[in-house]
């Protein structure tokens, strides 16, 4: 039950035994930091371990410290051992790409395609007139420049 919602009828009134025994969705499911050589059967016994302690997933969430190659093919085989797990055991398993900060650069490898692919952002910079050809010095970093 990925995320879906109750039944209307279940949501309209409450249901205590919803209360009593949450569906995946409605449980805990806390942030899992993988920060050391990701081991499949020791991942599926620590699932089991969450399972038992009434968890209704997790987040796999690469940290600083993972000495399996992020997005390899043995770090792959990592999440597909989780996903396996959670999936026989009726909890819910996600994949949160925040290795390296900022969210979304994939542990550098986004950054790495090129300028084009780098963060970037707008910075608004007051200048009087009189000032322009200072500013420009001081900002000439390498930038590009919008003037108004």
């Amino acid at each position: 039950m990925s995320l879906e919602m109750l039944e209307r009828e279940k949501r309209e009134r409450l249901d205590v035994a919803v209360l009593e025994q949450p569906p995946a969705a409605y449980r805990s499911a806390p942030f899992w930091s993988w920060n050391d050589k990701l081991e499949p059967e020791e991942l599926r016994r620590q699932i089991r371990e969450m399972k038992r302690a009434g968890l209704g997933g997790f987040f796999m969430h690469a940290r600083q410290g993972l000495s399996t190659p992020y997005m390899g093919e043995e770090f792959l085989r990592a999440v597909e051992a989780c996903v396996e797990e959670a999936q026989a055991l009726g909890m819910e398993a996600w994949c949160y790409d925040e290795n390296g900060w900022p969210s979304g650069t994939a542990d550098g490898v986004v950054p790495a395609l090129g300028r084009d692919f780098q963060q970037k952002w707008l910075e608004g910079v007051p200048v009087a007139k009189e000032g322009l050809d200072e500013a420009l010095r001081e900002l000439g970093r390498d930038l590009d420049f919008l003037l108004s």
